[in-house]
């Protein structure tokens, strides 16, 4: 049926509980007819919509300001996780100063025009290794929100590898109630299989106590996992990591060029792992329980959920050239945390500001061959762009493996959207739920 409609790039079918629904890319909308509709009825609809005018997507490739930055400015971690993209070298950190630099650059010039600035200190290094770096980036924050009379939040992630007391105090004081980001992928037999430290013992014991410090100080807690293929399992990770006490789980399948690498043949068992999150999520919103919402919002196969609701078009795989500016230990600018230190990506310095033509690099689903005629595009963005330069050199390289997990996850998404219509709830009234942090 779906090879009769007139734009199988713009139009979509999706099977409800009772209506058949039809995915409008251009205007963002699902119209509901009925299951047994007709072919001609249903490639009559699609005419008609032709003529309605599109959403208009967003502009923030084109603005000249920022509102988050990641700090790369150390490779060290005693970590040695086997999928991790540093460099390996363990080098010594940043003189310290870059990271202050760095922030007031941004609020004061880059991120002026931003209500609410975020650092993240994470990715390619641990945090808690380097204490003397984060804790004068922390008094750069509290002298530049008393200058600018705004907020600046300061994102951890730790492998839980470092609990001294000084830096476990330190945490505390940076994060000011917000929730620290934990690395852990799952049961201990997952975790520990590649998740090492330089002796090649598995850090999952260092993880839970970790976990048990939170509990006794009051610091919620949000787990960034890793999918592989020797566990392409992600409700049973995701549970487990939930039975720990976290209050939120982010699962992104492992990039390409590693042992522990996803294939295209994996995707139906994957599917079917994620199929079980799809109908806890369906329970979830139908009841409004925000702490099960809360939990799972953020992963990655709600994402053309959140585009839906939110009425907006994704341009983009992610914040690559927009509001999301990486530095490093030598202060140059970077458009991932992924991509620090390679040749034709760096696009600017702290001493030199943003080279915005670098910066704003077309990346978007335009310029990516197969995503222009793809009906999913617009909640997807295309694939990762680090995926692209681990399997051709080229960022605009769309991973096929990706790819058709984020279909699955359109398909999904939009499903789960009309159900939740049929039922008489409408997920365009679900920004608050969606936005409270």
């Amino acid at each position: 049926m779906a090879s009769l409609l007139p734009d199988e790039s713009r139009f979509h079918l999706v099977e409800g509980g009772e209506c058949l629904w039809l995915w409008d890319g251009e205007t963002m909308d699902l119209e509901a007819f009925p299951s047994d509709c007709g072919e001609e009825e249903l490639a009559a609809a699609c005419e008609e919509r032709l003529d309605l005018e599109p959403l208009a997507a967003p502009e923030y490739r084109t603005r000249s300001r920022v509102s988050n930055l990641k700090l790369v400015l150390s490779s060290r971690c005693p970590s040695n996780c086997a999928y991790c993209f540093r460099d390996g070298s363990d080098a010594a950190p940043a003189p310290l100063g870059v990271g202050p630099r760095a922030l007031e650059a941004m609020a004061l010039d880059h991120g002026r025009g931003s209500g609410l600035i975020v650092a993240a200190y994470n990715m390619a290094s641990e945090p808690l290794a380097d204490l003397p770096a984060l804790r004068e980036l922390h008094e750069a924050r509290c002298g530049l929100e008393d200058r600018l009379g705004k907020r600046i939040n300061i994102y951890l992630c730790t492998s839980g590898t470092v609990q001294t007391p000084e830096a476990l105090a330190l945490v505390k004081e940076v994060l000011r109630g917000n929730r620290l980001g934990v690395s852990i992928d799952g049961p201990r037999e997952v975790h520990d299989r590649y998740r090492k430290d330089a002796a090649g013992k598995g850090t999952y014991d260092r993880v839970l106590s970790l976990v048990r410090w939170a509990e006794d100080n009051g610091v919620g807690l949000e787990a960034q996992a890793v999918l592989t293929r020797s566990f392409p399992e992600p409700r049973l990770v995701f549970e487990s990591i939930l039975d720990l006490g976290f209050h939120s789980v982010t699962m992104k399948p492992v990039r390409p060029g590693f042992e522990a690498s996803f294939r295209e043949e994996d995707l139906p068992v994957l599917e079917a792992s994620y199929d079980g999150l799809y109908s806890s999520a369906a329970r979830a919103f139908g009841r409004l329980d925000q702490p099960a919402i809360d939990a799972m919002k953020h992963d990655p196969f709600l994402k053309p959920f959140w585009k839906f609701a939110l009425r907006t078009k994704a341009e983009g795989r992610c914040f690559w050239g927009s509001s999301h500016l990486v530095v490093d230990a030598k202060g140059d600018y970077y458009p991932c945390d992924s991509v620090v230190g390679r040749p034709g990506l760096r696009c600017g310095s702290i001493d030199g500001g943003i080279d915005w033509e670098a910066f704003h690099r077309d990346v978007s689903w335009r310029a990516r061959k197969p995503c222009p005629d793809c009906w999913a595009r617009s909640l997807c963005g295309g694939s990762c762009y680090v995926s692209g330069l681990a399997l051709a050199g080229d960022p605009l390289f769309v991973d096929p493996f990706e790819c058709g997990l984020s279909r699955y996850f359109a398909e999904r998404c939009l499903g789960l959207a009309a159900g939740l219509m049929e039922k008489g709830t409408e997920p365009r009234g679900l920004g608050p739920v969606l936005l409270r942090y």
